[in-house]
């Protein structure tokens, strides 16, 4: 899966989690778990892609091709992120997979809205939309299960 997903933000080190772009990744958002902190960093990148595609005003078809990619490594890293909880026996997880579930639906709901018109698209609603729901969830949600992944609980 990364390998078709390099094109997207792979191959531009500001966006898969450097200092610069719409989204900056930083230690604040690190959670301490390497493959979720990698994970996250990586979707940070999907959404600094997603920044750049609208600023440089790219093809309908690359920015729905950046719909897609982020919808899949955004499954796969929920599926990861919540065996993680299931093997911690992480007593919210059942409220965690609704949070993600919600997730899946509203970008599921963005792409379509926007392959039905990509002109009145209000991308900046969609980023910002992005922006806050990654940094709240990671920020309080995804650091409640941290405890126990760790087996500190």
């Amino acid at each position: 899966m990364l390998k078709s997903l390099s094109k997207f933000f792979l191959s531009k080190p500001k966006q898969a989690g450097g200092a610069g772009g719409f989204m900056p990744w930083s230690n604040r958002f690190r959670v301490g778990v390497r493959a979720i902190d990698n994970d996250h960093r990586q979707l940070f990148g999907i959404v600094n892609s997603f920044h750049e595609s609208f600023q440089r005003k790219q093809s309908p078809a690359t920015i729905a091709s950046t719909f897609v990619a982020l919808e899949k490594y955004v499954e796969e890293h929920f599926s990861r992120e919540e065996g993680y909880m299931e093997s911690a026996n992480y007593p919210e997880l059942g409220v965690h997979k609704l949070e993600h579930e919600d997730l899946l639906e509203a970008l599921s709901e963005h792409k379509r809205k926007y392959q039905m018109s990509p002109a009145n698209f209000d991308h900046a609603a969609f980023l910002a939309f992005l922006k806050k729901w990654l940094t709240e969830h990671i920020l309080t949600e995804d650091r409640r299960y941290v405890p126990y992944v760790r087996g500190e609980k």
